[in-house]
């Protein structure tokens, strides 16, 4: 298992190196239940869920506000974690992404939905977030 996974982001076509090294154990084991299929509540973060979807190696996990005027969950950013280069091929492929150069499996992919801005607050969080759960899915097995 390597040490560092890229984090694309999309919109900004940036490229973060996240080290395992910065999740710790504990934390990993309480994003364990959002790895599977369905509308999960994020722990710790009040009013906040996460939609998650397994195909395969890849899992796509859209980040929904509950907070809203609109009284429904408001998407806000799908991360999608490829555990393989097949996988992040399928995510280019589907998200309409071009492929960068430091892109490669395993990696996490994010793209913000146009209601990304409408919270700020989740902004400042989301990244590291993302982060972990690609970290929590890659090592889904290990315990």
């Amino acid at each position: 298992m390597t040490s560092t996974i890229p984090h694309y982001t999309i919109e900004a076509n940036h490229i973060r190196h996240a080290s395992r090294s910065e999740v710790s154990d504990d934390l990993l084991a309480s994003l364990k239940p959002l790895l599977s299929n369905g509308r999960h509540v994020l722990p710790v973060i009040d009013g906040y869920s996460v939609d998650s979807s397994v195909c395969g190696s890849i899992l796509a996990a859209t980040i929904c506000s509950e907070r809203n005027p609109f009284g429904e969950a408001l998407p806000l950013v799908t991360a999608y974690v490829c555990e393989d280069e097949s996988g992040l091929a399928s995510v280019l492929r589907v998200t309409g992404a071009r492929n960068h150069p430091e892109l490669r499996a395993p990696c996490v992919v994010a793209t913000m939905h146009p209601t990304a801005m409408t919270d700020k607050k989740a902004m400042g969080w989301m990244g590291d977030f993302e982060r972990c759960l690609a970290w929590a899915w890659l090592e889904r097995n290990k315990h």
